[in-house]
């Protein structure tokens, strides 16, 4: 089975995602955390076992080892 790997970026939101969609199902790692808050992004990182967090979206759209970038942020600031 292939295991695609998982960005997630916006933790508030990005949290159930993992739970609910990504943690259940053995075909996703969830990879690498991406969010603002440094204390949200370490908390729910080190829950998960997450190996790779980011402060930055940049940094994360590089990142060539990822299959797949879930963006959990308000749509409101989808464009900054």
């Amino acid at each position: 089975m292939t295991i695609l790997r998982v960005g997630i970026v916006g933790l508030n939101i990005g949290r159930s995602h993992i739970v609910e969609g990504y943690a259940p199902h053995p075909g996703f790692e969830v990879h690498t955390v991406c969010d603002l808050d440094e204390a949200r992004l370490e908390a729910v990182a080190g829950e998960f076992g997450v190996p790779e967090r980011t402060r930055s979206f940049e940094a994360m759209l590089a990142d060539e080892r990822l299959d797949i970038i879930d963006i959990c942020t308000p749509p409101s600031i989808h464009r900054r």
